[in-house]
């Protein structure tokens, strides 16, 4: 108990994280992968020492989570962890031989598991491609961290790092940590969440079905129940999308629940559908929220009516409404709100989930003014360090920010 530092309750979204990750712990759905290359003249030393920091600084990148033996699973903060961080010198082999190598890498992450009690629940590897080019892979598990905080996190590495370079000690900052978002959760009104639930709910009993019957005929391997299919909009209809956005004073996110809300119904033949939102989490009444480092993503029903009767720009700026009102209880369980629901137990609340996320990756790299995504320029490499991509395994409950993200998982 000597190296224990804190030990808390978790949230929503890490309780229903924790229990599928451990329903399907063999699969690994929930370790995310991180991978970007690092050019010019890199120090070594002072970037692993820049991740060590910014461990220390965040307590929830020193956590695990307990849960045997417990009524309730607590996540434990250590004070000190080691850090699991793999060197390798790949300048001998070709480009090929290193991206072939790079892949079975990845393939190899895929099948390791994390100790879920045994913090920290990250991997490092470090791998030297040529004098002046380095790959760097971060594995971490979902219960630490959403695409918000992996942007906080690069921001904070990559400032450590500068100061450090310079034979600076890094500033520690005003930094909140998790447990305060712990705190807040138990400090809000659970009567009111239950009563805003059970009134958006009411009339609703029977999940609105996508109409596209799924096999489950024969077992499926590990890894291969799910495909993904990627569309990207065009410049044209994105941009029409964000004027449109702009001068009628709404956000891209109502748009798109609006656009899968008439698919949905179009589907089921439905006139009032319910599916999954995943929402931020980050409340503003708590202050710093937007700085804090942690898992505060939630997923939330969503009703929509889809009357056809309505005006479309009347509709849009409804379901914006409903959102807001919405923000005041994105804290509730999931759980919960399937109890307070009339969906019958054994029956899921929705059977999709759409996802708007807005992750600002670049713009936290900038704003470090240690690296530029994308970048080229001399004053990247005059720092000694340039961040030239950023790749990603896609986020369960979440998406990929367009042009900073390309999948690597």
């Amino acid at each position: 108990m000597k190296n224990v530092q804190d030990i808390y309750l978790l949230s929503p979204m890490q309780q229903g994280l924790l229990f599928h990750a451990l329903s399907d712990s063999a699969n690994g759905a929930y370790v995310e992968r991180v991978s970007w290359l690092l050019s010019g003249n890199v120090d070594v030393d002072a970037y692993r020492d820049a991740w060590e920091h910014t461990i220390k600084s965040h307590p929830i990148l020193s956590t695990s989570f307990h849960f045997e033996g417990l009524d309730e699973p607590v996540q434990v903060v250590q004070r000190r962890v080691k850090l699991p961080w793999q060197q390798d010198d790949w300048r001998h082999l070709s480009t090929a031989e290193q991206e072939q190598r790079f892949d079975k890498l990845l393939r190899e992450e895929r099948k390791k598991v994390f100790k879920l009690n045994s913090a920290p629940l990250m991997r490092f590897n470090l791998l030297q491609l040529q004098p002046n080019l380095y790959r760097f892979l971060w594995s971490y598990h979902h219960l630490l961290l959403d695409g918000w905080s992996i942007s906080l996190v690069f921001r904070h590495v990559l400032e450590a790092y500068e100061r450090l370079r310079r034979s600076q000690l890094p500033q520690p900052g005003a930094i909140r940590p998790y447990r305060d978002y712990i705190r807040w959760l138990q400090q809000q009104d659970a009567q009111a969440a239950e009563n805003f639930w059970r009134q958006t709910l009411r009339g609703f009993s029977v999940p609105t079905k996508l109409g596209v019957e799924r096999s489950t005929s024969g077992p499926t391997a590990p890894g291969e129940r799910y495909r993904k299919l990627h569309r990207v909009l065009s410049v044209e209809t994105t941009t029409a999308l964000q004027s449109l956005a702009r001068q009628q004073r709404l956000t891209l996110s109502p748009m798109i629940h609006a656009a899968w809300a008439l698919l949905l119904s179009r589907y089921s033949g439905d006139r009032e559908v319910l599916f999954g939102s995943v929402v931020a989490g980050r409340p503003a009444a708590l202050k710093g929220a937007e700085t804090m480092v942690g898992l505060f993503i939630n997923t939330l029903p969503v009703r929509v009516k889809v009357s056809g009767e309505e005006h479309l720009l009347d509709w849009l700026k409804q379901l914006q409404s409903q959102q807001v009102e919405l923000q005041q209880y994105e804290y509730s369980s999931l759980r919960q709100v399937q109890r307070w629901s009339e969906v019958r137990n054994g029956q899921p609340l929705f059977d999709s989930v759409v996802v708007v996320r807005n992750l600002p990756i670049d713009e936290s790299l900038r704003a470090a003014g240690g690296a530029h995504a994308g970048s080229s320029g001399a004053a990247g490499r005059d720092r000694g360090v340039e961040l030239r991509r950023v790749e990603r395994g896609g986020e369960p409950g979440g998406a990929l920010a367009a042009g900073a993200w390309r999948g690597s998982g």
